[in-house]
């Protein structure tokens, strides 16, 4: 796999459209990516300007990017020979803003995760997602169906299922009330410990929505969450990379102003830093380099 790969739009096998990452098992919805990107470039580019203004840096232009009629992200241009003449430290904010703003989104992201799985859903039951070939169950026990409890026990998670049913001993009658009724069915020997029960049973948590809360649209703010923060991580990553045209390679510069290095010896340490970064980098292409070949090869032998 690739340690580098660019960011494609693309359509998946259902012809759904988005973009994908090649090499990677990743595919983002083109609603899901909208949303990421225009929470990213808004955050980026505002940390850029309100800290330009902070220093009193004039700003030359401030603009929005769109998808068609949708705001999708913003830019913001100081006037670079006004901030050419401020202090290092001045310049270093103004430089190290976007990626900081991006790293604070992913922060306030996990904490909406957090917020959204602690009080704003619950689990009331397992919802049946399979049965295995030799299910004991089957006939009985339908894809799709609810488990409430087995016998006594209140299920609320598939840990608390398997833990529930991993507490009878094979042959052992076991009582399932579902949202259709409560059948009594028979523990198979589970095929990782003999002297387990077992009923070929695939589940997972019945999620449902607090405070009347529709499961669909905090699905649809999770995963927002979800994709939001990996855009935001990778790019304040990438943008700290000391090379041009990224902020990292305004900030390498100004390192060497700081320690007041002789203007000679400053460019001999900047381009040893870029090009050993830029020879990891290939390195990491490698493999994507490989995939255009094969993909190329596959068209001309057609």
């Amino acid at each position: 796999m690739p340690g580098v790969s660019p960011m494609l739009p693309s359509v998946n096998s259902a012809g759904e459209v988005g973009v994908s990452v090649p090499g990677y098992d990743i595919f983002v919805p083109i609603v899901y990516a909208l949303i990421a990107f225009a929470v990213l470039l808004f955050s980026h580019e505002f940390a850029h300007g309100v800290l330009a203004r902070v220093h009193k840096i004039k700003l030359k232009s401030t603009g929005l990017l769109t998808f068609g009629i949708v705001p999708v992200g913003a830019f913001v241009e100081p006037d670079e020979k006004e901030l050419e003449g401020r202090s290092s430290i001045q310049k270093m904010h103004v430089f190290a803003a976007g990626s900081f703003a991006n790293i604070l989104v992913c922060a306030l992201g996990v904490l909406l995760m957090f917020s959204l799985s602690a009080f704003f859903v619950s689990s009331d039951g397992v919802s049946v997602i399979g049965l295995t070939d030799n299910s004991s169950v089957k006939g009985v026990i339908e894809k799709g169906d609810v488990l409430y409890k087995v016998d006594n026990v209140t299920l609320y998670s598939v840990s608390g299922y398997k833990k529930a049913v991993g507490s009878y001993a094979p042959g052992s009658i076991i009582s399932l009330e579902t949202a259709r009724g409560v059948y009594n069915v028979t523990a198979e020997p589970s095929p990782e410990n003999a002297s387990v029960g077992f009923l070929g049973i695939y589940t997972e948590n019945n999620i449902k929505g607090n405070y009347g809360l529709d499961v669909g649209f905090l699905n649809f703010l999770w995963t927002s969450l979800m994709w939001m923060i990996f855009f935001n991580m990778n790019v304040a990553l990438v943008n700290l990379l000391p090379i041009a045209p990224f902020d990292g390679w305004r900030m390498l510069r100004e390192v060497m102003y700081v320690f007041r290095i002789s203007e000679v010896a400053a460019k001999k340490i900047v381009y040893a830093i870029v090009v050993f970064c830029l020879f990891l980098m290939l390195i990491n292409a490698i493999p994507l380099f490989n995939m255009v070949l094969d993909y190329a090869n596959s068209l001309l032998s057609r």
